[in-house]
Formats: C-alpha cells, sequence, structure tokens
C-alpha cells in the first residue's frame, strides 16, 4: 500500500522540477509569450515565458525586450515539453563586454 502512496507524490514532484536550459536565443516572440534557444549540442527548444518569469542581466533586473536573437542566456524551467516554462532567464553580458573591450583597445 505505501509503494501505491508513494507513487502519485513522485510524478507529482517530477511535474514541478526545474530544468535549466543554456545556449543562443534564435527567436523572441513576444506576441505568443513564447521564445526559442539553440542549446550547445544543436537542439532548439522552445519555452514558454508568462508574468511569473523573471529576467536579468549583468545582475539587474532585465525584460522580454531586452532579449535579442543571438543573445546567449541560462533559463531555469519548470515543466516539461510544451508545458516548460521560464521561470528565470538570465542574459549573458559577456558578449557586450568583448564588444567593448575590442572597441577601447587601441594600439598606435
Amino acid at each position: 500500500m505505501a509503494a501505491l502512496l508513494a507513487v502519485p507524490v513522485a510524478l507529482m514532484a517530477h511535474d514541478t522540477k526545474s530544468n535549466k536550459v543554456m545556449g543562443t536565443v534564435t527567436a523572441v516572440h513576444a506576441d505568443m509569450n513564447h521564445i526559442e534557444v539553440k542549446t550547445s549540442d544543436g537542439h532548439t527548444v522552445g519555452i514558454k515565458v508568462d508574468g511569473g518569469t523573471k529576467y536579468t542581466k549583468a545582475g539587474r533586473k532585465a525584460s522580454l525586450a531586452d532579449l535579442k536573437e543571438g543573445a546567449r542566456v541560462v533559463v531555469t524551467t519548470k515543466g516539461e515539453g510544451d508545458a516548460r516554462t521560464a521561470t528565470l532567464i538570465r542574459l549573458s553580458s559577456a558578449s557586450s563586454k568583448s564588444t567593448a573591450k575590442a572597441s577601447t583597445t587601441h594600439h598606435h
């Protein structure tokens, strides 16, 4: 009987499991509350965003409008498959730092 009771608990815990997706933004569909991220292994992952999704860039608050194609992100999600929803999207500031560094380095 205890085994039967454990199954629903395991399924509920699985549904709320948090996952991370790291990669490059390939599409932002703000009108559909949806983004696509291409991972390092070449897979494209569709992720929903909603009012509960938080965004950060360089430790500061950001927004969906800050997401652009080509941006490097780490997305913490809940749910799986078509129900995968972002809870936190961290935008990398590495690309903007390297660009700024390259433009300020000047040799004669």
